[in-house]
C-alpha cells in the first residue's frame, strides 16, 4: 500500500470512530434523559402518595367526628324516646350522615383507584 494509501485508510478508520463515539455518546445521553424523567414520574408520584395518605387521615378523622357524634346523638335519641317528632329528626339526621360517610368513602376509592391506574 502506497504511503497516500495508508494515509486515506487512517482517516477513514479515524471517521469511522468518531462516529461511532457520536452514536454511543447520543445513546447514553438518551439513557440518562430517560433515567432521570423516570426519577422526576417517580417522585410525582411519592408526591402524589403523600397526598393520598394526608386525605386518607382527614377521611378517617371525619368518619371518627361523625361516629362520636352519632354515638352522641343516640344518648340523646333515648332520652327523647316518647317524642315521635324528636325521633323522625334523629333519623333524618342518621341518613344525613350516613350519606356524608358515604361520599367520604366514595371519595377515597375514587382516588385509590386513580393511584392504581397511574
Amino acid at each position: 500500500m502506497t504511503r497516500e494509501g495508508q494515509l486515506t485508510c487512517r482517516k477513514t478508520k479515524k471517521r469511522n470512530v468518531t462516529e461511532i463515539l457520536k452514536q454511543v455518546q447520543t445513546k447514553i445521553q438518551k439513557l440518562i434523559d430517560e433515567k432521570r424523567q423516570a426519577l422526576r414520574d417517580l417522585k410525582a408520584m411519592q408526591n402524589r402518595n403523600i397526598e393520598l395518605t394526608r386525605q386518607i387521615k382527614q377521611m378517617e378523622e371525619r368518619i371518627a367526628e361523625l361516629e362520636k357524634k352519632q354515638i352522641w346523638d343516640i344518648c340523646v335519641d333515648e332520652n327523647a324516646e316518647n317524642n315521635f317528632e324528636s325521633n323522625n329528626i334523629q333519623l333524618d339526621m342518621d341518613e344525613v350522615k350516613m350519606t356524608e360517610i358515604d361520599l367520604l368513602l366514595n371519595g377515597y376509592l375514587n382516588n385509590l383507584a386513580e393511584t392504581s391506574k397511574n
